[in-house]
């Protein structure tokens, strides 16, 4: 996901320049739709995570999110 996110952010600029007006602004909203599915996703993994993988699935967490924000806001 993180991957993703950068390459979605690199692209900013083609996407802008598309000949579909809004196109960024539906970008935008597909990268929150997106992470608003992937926290239910984060919290079942927290919920169903030993006790022993809990910081490390946190920390994974934290950078997905990190990740959709700075993606969100490329396009705000």
């Amino acid at each position: 996901m993180i991957k993703t996110m950068a390459d979605v952010v690199e692209k900013r600029d083609v996407i802008r320049q598309m000949p579909v007006p809004g196109s960024a602004a539906v970008v935008r909203q597909d990268l929150k739709d997106m992470k608003s599915g992937a926290q239910g996703f984060q919290q079942a993994m927290l919920a169903g995570a030993q006790d022993d993988i809990l910081p490390a699935s946190k920390a994974i967490i934290d950078s997905t999110n990190e990740a959709f924000d700075s993606a969100i806001a490329a396009f705000s």
